[in-house]
């Protein structure tokens, strides 16, 4: 309410209001507006007029239930390739994905990337902080794919352009938990490292464990021991995962993401 009346404000400045009539068609419009939002699907520029943003289709206004919820944009046979395409977008890929390629894993591999499946919820998805790709149910009915590329407060934004989000409520309520993350393995690590391993990839793994705080391994022996062992299961912990010792693909996103040198979208 105080960001909508602070637009209101600015827009139209109480001293040049001479007409009763015409402040309280505004006030009925901007409480219009807060009673029922901008539907799930709306535009961060919104705000800049709240009866635009109520009467327009596009971001879920007032012309009728068929308006207001425009699932078929994330339920459609589209809604897979769209989603697609705005992750690959974050990660400054050009190529397009069409409906002929099959898999997300397949659709990574092709460009250089690769793709976690896993159950999150929304905390794991925030510590990961990710772009991401969500897997929704209309009941049990449709199922969909909304990506999320970015979050402020309750917008969760779908593409690159800072203006199209879906409402948070909206989304987590028909989240199914299934999630694609699509990431890169900069350092062409091990598909796993664990107790035993030995090799150069042990030596990246324990200088980045020191820089990041949860090892103190000197040297750094290329050997996978019991030290390396217990400074994994101490990042993995703080992270939210599950703490097995052995680096697989979600840890390794979780390095990437820490590390400050390599280029990993964020959500936030």
């Amino acid at each position: 309410v105080d960001e909508i009346n602070g637009q209101w404000r600015r827009q139209w400045p109480p001293g040049n209001v001479t007409s009763g009539l015409a402040v309280s068609v505004t006030a009925l419009i901007l409480f219009a507006a807060v009673l029922y939002g901008a539907g799930p699907f709306s535009s961060a520029d919104d705000w800049s007029g709240a009866s635009a943003a109520y009467n327009n289709p596009e971001t879920g206004g007032a012309n009728g239930d068929k308006n207001r919820f425009p699932v078929d944009r994330y339920f459609g046979k589209e809604s897979r390739i769209t989603a697609v395409n705005n992750l690959m977008e974050v990660w400054g890929i050009e190529k397009p994905v069409t409906t002929r390629e099959g898999s997300f894993a397949k659709i990574a591999r092709v460009r250089k990337l690769s793709c976690f499946e896993g159950d999150f919820d929304i905390e794991k998805l925030l510590a990961i902080n990710y772009p991401a790709l969500l897997e929704i149910k209309e009941g049990d009915k449709r199922t969909g794919y909304v990506s999320v590329v970015g979050i402020w407060g309750r917008k969760f934004f779908v593409d690159s352009t800072g203006k199209n989000f879906v409402d948070k409520e909206w989304l987590l309520s028909r989240w199914t938990g299934k999630t694609f993350i699509f990431w890169k393995d900069f350092k062409k690590l091990p598909k796993e490292m664990k107790r035993g391993t030995r090799g150069k990839s042990v030596k990246w793994l324990q200088t980045s464990l020191n820089r990041l705080g949860y090892a103190d391994i000197k040297p750094q022996t290329r050997r996978f021991g019991r030290h390396t062992q217990i400074a994994v299961i101490r990042f993995q912990s703080k992270n939210m995962m599950d703490a097995n010792g052995k680096v697989g693909p979600l840890t390794k996103i979780f390095l990437y993401g820490l590390l400050p040198e390599f280029a990993t979208p964020r959500l936030s």
